[in-house]
């Protein structure tokens, strides 16, 4: 057994795409157990905020699991039409996942409704948010010479879990902590977070249909 594992981490350290597939497995599995929590959440307090935040975790996990499926059967960059292809259809994936979460941020300001959570609850999302920005931005600076588009797609859709478990986050830490009785106040920053994440993930997937157009036109141009 320790054989096993001394050699599992000597391969680990030299494959570069061995690290990638383990990063998008350990993140599909995080993916899924937050989506879980969120639709605990949604059971306790019967709305549709926290099925609709469990249902985007879970797409997310999927998408994402479909990168690493990818990942495992084609060495990295050995088709990068293929990889392009894959990093625009994530792009616009992301995008439709965003025009629906801009709707569920809409629906919870007009329904108004605020969820008091136990203090624990509050730490684990905090917990979350503060992990997923943590590998966002480790993974951007560790692995961007490697210039892989399957990776680098697995890593914007980690920055965009990340952006919306933070207006998660700040809609539960108001609730509980800061402003429970302020309604008005709740609505105006849960209004303004919503906005600002969700036009910085619309941006984000453009952007990634736009730079894979360019490299698919590109490749087939060569060829």
């Amino acid at each position: 057994m320790n054989k096993r594992v001394k050699s599992f981490k000597e391969q680990y350290k030299s494959d570069a795409g061995l690290r990638i597939r383990t990063s998008l497995y350990r993140n599909v599995i995080i993916n899924l157990t937050y989506a879980l929590f969120q639709l605990t959440l949604g059971y306790e307090h019967h709305t549709v905020w926290f099925y609709s935040m469990a249902g985007y975790y879970g797409i997310l996990a999927l998408v994402r699991f479909l990168l690493a499926k990818y990942s495992e059967k084609h060495n990295m960059r050995s088709d990068l039409l293929k990889e392009w292809k894959l990093y625009r259809w994530c792009g616009i994936s992301l995008f439709l996942l965003n025009v629906t979460l801009a709707g569920f941020v809409y629906y919870i300001m007009w329904q108004g409704r605020a969820f008091v959570h136990h203090e624990i609850t509050v730490i684990a999302m905090a917990t979350y948010t503060f992990y997923a920005f943590t590998m966002a931005v480790i993974g951007f600076n560790k692995y961007r010479k490697l210039k892989s588009p399957v990776y680098t797609a697995g890593k914007m859709l980690g920055l965009a879990t990340a952006l919306v478990s933070m207006l998660t986050l700040e809609k539960a830490m108001l609730a509980t902590f800061g402003a429970g009785n302020d309604e008005q106040f709740r609505l105006i920053m849960t209004g303004a977070t919503g906005a600002g994440v969700t036009i910085l993930i619309l941006g984000m997937a453009i952007y990634m249909v736009i730079v894979a157009n360019k490299q698919i036109k590109k490749i087939k141009d060569v060829k």
